[in-house]
C-alpha cells in the first residue's frame, strides 16, 4: 500500500526528493530526507514515519542548506542511531548524527575543505562507518568513520 506519493509541508512551494535517502530502523519507522522552502528559505529536513501511529513528524531541527545540495544519504549504526552524510552550503561533506537526549542533530563533522558531489555513508555490524563522496577532480575518497554513538 502507498504511505507517501508526494510530500510538500505546508508554506512549500518546491520540494526536492531526488538523490536523498530513505532508512527503515528496527521497528519498521520510515526516515526520509528532502529539502524544501517551506520556511522561505532551502531547509533540508529529515521526516520520520512512524508504523505505529501512521503519521509523519519533522525528525530534529531542519538543516540548512541551498536547493542544489540534495545528495545525502542516511544511515543507522548497530545501535540505532540515526546519522546523516550530506553536503554544507560550501558543497563541503559532512557527517552528523541525531543525539537521542537533546533529541536534534549534532554539530556537523566536516570531512573535507573541497567541495564534492555524491555522499554515501554505511556502517559494518561493529559500528564503524565508512563515508564515501567524489570531489573536485571526481575522484571517490572514502573516510573510515569512528562513530562517538555506537
Amino acid at each position: 500500500s502507498t504511505i507517501v506519493e508526494q510530500y510538500i509541508d505546508a508554506g512549500a512551494t518546491t520540494s526536492y526528493m531526488t538523490q536523498n535517502d530513505m532508512e527503515i530502523d528496527k521497528h519498521g519507522n520510515i526516515y526520509v530526507t528532502s529539502v524544501d522552502n517551506a520556511t522561505g528559505s532551502y531547509r533540508m529536513k529529515v521526516k520520520k514515519y512512524d508504523v505505529a501511529t501512521s503519521t509523519w513528524s519533522t525528525f530534529g531541527d531542519l538543516i540548512s542548506t541551498s536547493q542544489y545540495s540534495r545528495a545525502t544519504d542516511l544511515s543507522i549504526s548497530p545501535l540505532g542511531t540515526i546519522y546523516l552524510a550530506y553536503h554544507n552550503d560550501l558543497k563541503q561533506p559532512v557527517v552528523t548524527y541525531y543525539d537521542k537526549e537533546t533529541r536534534n542533530w549534532t554539530t556537523p563533522i566536516i570531512l573535507d575543505n573541497a567541495e564534492s558531489s555524491d555522499i554515501y555513508l554505511e556502517f559494518m555490524q561493529n559500528g564503524t562507518g565508512y563515508a564515501g563522496y567524489l570531489n573536485s577532480s571526481k575522484n571517490f575518497v572514502m573516510f573510515k568513520y569512528d562513530t562517538p554513538q555506537n
